[in-house]
């Protein structure tokens, strides 16, 4: 399963069943939230710290949800664009699923093409996409 935020929960690298302590030089109150906000992550970090799970920026840039995806999978946010890529194609096989979710002035076809731009903003479709097609679960904080 895969955890979520505006930035990305892993696993640190030596925790019992498989996953790893918190790394001490992770400031979690690093975080910034939408409009640069800075969030108190502190209790959301003391129950991953039991969890030995951890929080990891990804740079605020439009790609985070992708680099996440990424980070998660592959221990590098660099292929964040395959991902999109893959969400995106996903959509554009499955628009008329999509398209009854949108508000009344938004098109389909519009919204696919600014997300497969860079820096587009991935949402809960691109989430869905990436789960069918990776065949994935995706958990969220929030």
């Amino acid at each position: 399963m895969i955890y979520l935020r505006y930035s990305l929960i892993k696993s640190s690298p030596a925790a019992p069943n498989g996953l790893q302590s918190q790394n001490s030089s992770l400031n979690p109150l690093s975080i910034r939230g939408r409009g640069g906000s800075v969030p108190d992550f502190s209790g959301l970090q003391t129950q991953l710290n039991q969890m030995g799970l951890y929080i990891t920026d990804m740079e605020p840039d439009g790609n985070c949800m992708f680099r996440a995806v990424s980070e998660q999978l592959e221990t590098s946010e660099l292929n964040h664009p395959i991902y999109r890529a893959i969400a995106v194609t996903y959509l554009r096989q499955h628009k008329e699923i999509f398209a009854h979710f949108l508000l009344k002035d938004q098109q389909i076809d519009d919204y696919i093409l600014k997300i497969s731009e860079d820096g587009g903003w991935g949402d809960y479709f691109e989430l869905v996409a990436l789960c069918d097609s990776l065949n994935l679960e995706f958990c969220f904080t929030l």
